[in-house]
């Protein structure tokens, strides 16, 4: 560990750090306890910005002009470890030529000084955006080793620029490591990059096993979702469909940063909740819903909450993503509103014990603490190749 233990991590994240808790935090939490400091640099853009951001907006130019020429300070985080800085850095997307020019004189040399000012020299990046300013930041932070962590299907997200798939395929490429999580992204990255290595999402067992209430009641009364809302990720018609069982309750937990059409009033939208509660707020229902769109974009996800609903026991009914034909044995896949339906009122001729304990047997496997140290074992050999 001694190559890493004496090296700075820096994090250049497409999320946020105040989002629901998942591998970007988890990597960055982990690395924050073994490298010499960890540097959060919050998602800079990759789409232009929407009228729903000007809040965000505002505050980072607020924290630029009150901080500058001055260290970042932590966000207002008791959770943060002692050695972890969250950076909201003030970058323009670049999804225009002078948006580009503008960052490259201006923005990233200033984001790039507030980096060096905390001591970082020739650090492990861990790149999560494919963009024109991330290669630019690389380049100017001069590290010395950069992972591509692809988790997204980058090119087919809404509003992002034409570009972007070119800039991805450099980013496979030039990296020194690649890793992705779906096997979608996985066989994707792997025509540009045949060393692609696929690190799975993973859980904290014991946490989400406290929201195991053993075998569900009958016939079953509520669904759960939990994980961001918005129309590019969730198939709000299929939610109505299903909301005609008028005894069934269907709990959406999570932020929503899109419009929601009108729904019946079972559906029960209840806004984030901090992870630390989550495991209570999930324990009463009687199976977890999965209500995926099936795009181009969303053909890459595998979400983190998979594992941690495997934890709990409880059936999972979902649409067919192709990351989830892999646990096809384990989970209910819907191809229609009709199935879901059917599978809802007649789970019970389908739901077994044995089914739950497989969930809860692999969810025990998938450990975040195991995911990690398949991450620094091939950081580890890396570094060790090149030096």
């Amino acid at each position: 560990m001694n190559t890493i233990k004496n090296t700075d991590v820096v994090f250049i994240s497409n999320i946020e750090w105040s989002l629901q808790w998942q591998r970007h935090q988890i990597f960055a939490t982990f690395f924050s306890h073994m490298c010499r400091q960890c540097i959060f640099v919050e998602s800079h853009g990759k789409r232009n910005p929407e009228l729903k951001d000007l809040p965000r907006i505002l505050g980072r130019v607020f924290r630029f002009i009150s901080r500058r020429g001055k260290k970042p300070l932590k966000k207002a985080d008791k959770n943060l470890p002692e050695n972890l800085v969250v950076i909201s850095p003030l970058v323009l997307p670049s999804t225009h030529r002078i948006f580009r020019t503008i960052n490259g004189i201006v923005f990233i040399p200033s984001l790039v000084r507030s980096i060096k000012k905390l001591g970082v020299q020739k650090p492990i990046i861990m790149n999560y955006l494919p963009t024109q300013t991330s290669i630019e930041l690389i380049q100017r932070l001069d590290p010395c080793l950069v992972v591509y962590d692809c988790v997204e299907n980058f090119p087919e997200y809404p509003g992002v620029p034409g570009d972007i798939a070119k800039i991805e395929e450099h980013m496979f490429e030039s990296a020194d490591l690649v890793f992705t999580d779906s096997n979608f992204l996985y066989e994707k990255a792997s025509q540009f990059r045949k060393e692609t290595k696929r690190i799975m999402p993973g859980v904290d067992y014991g946490h989400f096993a406290k929201a195991d209430t053993g075998r569900p009641d009958y016939p079953v009364k509520s669904l759960c979702f939990f994980g961001g809302i918005n129309d590019r990720r969730i198939d709000f018609a299929l939610l109505r469909e299903i909301s005609k069982l008028d005894h069934l309750t269907v709990d959406m937990i999570g932020p929503v940063d899109s419009k929601v059409p009108p729904l019946p009033s079972n559906v029960v939208f209840h806004g984030p909740v901090d992870y630390s509660e989550l495991p209570e707020h999930i324990k009463s229902c009687d199976c977890f819903l999965f209500p995926y769109r099936v795009t181009e974009f969303t053909k890459g996800i595998i979400p983190a909450k998979l594992f941690e609903c495997f934890a709990t026991g409880k059936p999972v009914i979902t649409t067919p993503l192709p990351s989830f034909f892999e646990y096809a044995e384990l989970m209910y896949i819907c191809q229609t509103a009709e199935e879901a339906i059917d599978i809802i009122q007649n789970l019970e001729r389908h739901e077994t014990e044995l089914k739950s304990m497989r969930r809860k047997e692999l969810a025990k496997k998938s450990s975040w603490d195991s995911r990690f140290e398949e991450l620094v074992d091939q950081i580890k050999r890396k570094l060790e190749k090149g030096s």
